[in-house]
């Protein structure tokens, strides 16, 4: 190679001299074929380029197999010695804390304690915070000591009609009950649910789910992906039911499909749940936990025995 490339160079420096440009640079393109280099040396050496052809078609004759393919190989092996000579490789975490967090998150060994926590702490601020400190400011102090009192006075005075103010106060009255349980109980819950979902979501914690919960989703028949619309579903489980399309097959849409309908609780029920059981104790909570994960598990592990086809 050095020989013909030698040959070649000295060719070029005599028949088509170009101080800015190696010789020995365009010997090796043009003895590898390249057409751009061929179509300038062809302008710049004139009817001297045959000469050059005559070159290049001898050191292909004499190369050992197709010049230019020869030429890339060794190009290539060059250029990775020279890149192994400097670049030190190590396996070491990255210097960013955002993607040492990720590492962790996804980690076979932390991986699940981190869950685990994530887990706890979306409880302590939906379960204790939301259905229990919020709930508590809105339902017992607001409504109950202020806005119901106030309301029931309001009606009895101005229109003091017996069956109005059955209808919109006392036990089971719009105001009273309707009003106090929407927005004084199911709100402040569904809210810190959802600003806790949304943390999740924009952090990108829950596409690293996916891969936590890729071998515990193979024992129901579906991969790690499915978890997206499991989490979602318990937002809304309509909307989740939409989002299935990112599954791969029919029978994996539809095994997901049939868990939401079965043992996802959307953020009503989580309310209604939470605001329940937060007041209990996080071993209440833990419990009916753990009762819906095992429903989900059994439910899946039949389905996927059921419904023909594969993961």
């Amino acid at each position: 190679f050095e020989r013909e490339i030698a040959l070649a160079a000295d060719a070029i420096a005599r028949l088509a001299p170009h101080p800015h440009l190696a010789a020995r640079g365009l010997a090796i393109l043009f003895l590898g074929g390249d057409p751009e280099v061929a179509g300038w040396l062809a302008g710049r050496a004139g009817a001297r380029f045959a000469d050059l052809e005559a070159l290049r078609r001898q050191a292909g004759e004499n190369a050992e197999g197709d010049l230019p393919a020869l030429l890339a190989r060794e190009r290539t092996e060059a250029a990775d010695a020279l890149s192994a000579s400097v670049i030190q490789r190590a396996l070491r975490s990255s210097p960013l804390l955002s993607q040492r967090i990720g590492q962790y998150v996804v980690h076979p060994l932390w991986g699940v304690p981190i869950l685990l926590g994530v887990l706890y702490l979306v409880y302590q601020f939906v379960g204790v915070f939301g259905a229990t400190t919020l709930v508590g400011l809105l339902e017992k102090d607001l409504f109950e000591g202020i806005l119901n009192p106030a309301f029931t006075d309001f009606l009895t005075a101005a229109v003091n009609v017996p069956w109005i103010t059955e209808l919109l106060v006392g036990k089971y009255g719009l105001w009273t009950m309707g009003m106090t349980y929407a927005l004084a109980l199911i709100l402040p819950i569904v809210t810190t649910f959802f600003l806790a979902f949304g943390l999740l979501e924009d952090s990108g914690y829950l596409p690293r789910l996916t891969v936590i919960a890729n071998r515990l989703f193979a024992l129901i028949g579906l991969n790690g992906r499915a978890v997206l619309p499991m989490v979602l579903g318990l937002g809304c489980v309509t909307m989740a039911t939409l989002t299935t399309r990112i599954l791969h097959s029919p029978r994996e849409r539809m095994i997901t499909i049939f868990l939401l309908a079965l043992a996802i609780p959307c953020s009503a029920q989580l309310g209604v749940v939470l605001g329940m059981l937060g007041g209990v104790s996080f071993s209440a909570v833990l419990i009916w936990a753990l009762a819906m994960v095992l429903v989900l598990l059994l439910s899946g592990f039949l389905a996927a025995r059921l419904i023909p086809g594969r993961r």
